[in-house]
């Protein structure tokens, strides 16, 4: 997923490619950590989807939320919880 790729790399350019800017900031505000996909993705059958990313080290989570613009997937949102 481009936008976690960028938030790894510390890459607010690329970050803004994909996402909002309250997105960005929201994940740019988690702690560093080893996390995986969650799970996986929601199917995103209705032009809005998720994904969860979780340290298991830790247990912390991202949530992204994603809405299809234009045939394109757009981070809209972000949440992350240290519990």
């Amino acid at each position: 997923m481009a936008i976690y790729n960028a938030w790894v790399a510390n890459d607010k350019v690329a970050a803004a490619r994909v996402a909002e800017p309250a997105a960005i900031a929201a994940i740019w505000a988690a702690a560093p950590g080893p996390y995986e996909l969650y799970r996986g993705c929601d199917t995103g059958e209705f032009d809005t989807g998720g994904c969860m990313f979780r340290d298991r080290s830790t247990n912390h989570t991202i949530q992204i939320d994603l809405t299809k613009r234009n045939g394109m997937w757009v981070v809209t949102g972000a949440f992350y919880s240290e519990s």
